[in-house]
């Protein structure tokens, strides 16, 4: 992730905003909404997606 991060500034900094936006969206959606912790499980489930995705792409 840090190494991606490193090559991929440009890239990077836009895609954490969108991990923070999908998380919360999929913390309110997947579990009860107005709970902070649910926030916070949707933005680890999506950041996981996220370092999958960055892992297939680096081969």
């Amino acid at each position: 992730m840090f190494i991606a991060f490193k090559r991929h500034p440009h890239i990077m900094a836009p895609l954490l905003r969108l991990t923070n936006v999908l998380g919360f969206w999929a913390g309110r959606t997947l579990f009860r909404p107005n709970d902070v912790n649910n926030d916070f499980k949707g933005i680890l489930i999506v950041f996981a997606y996220l370092v999958l995705g960055l892992k297939v792409a680096d081969g």
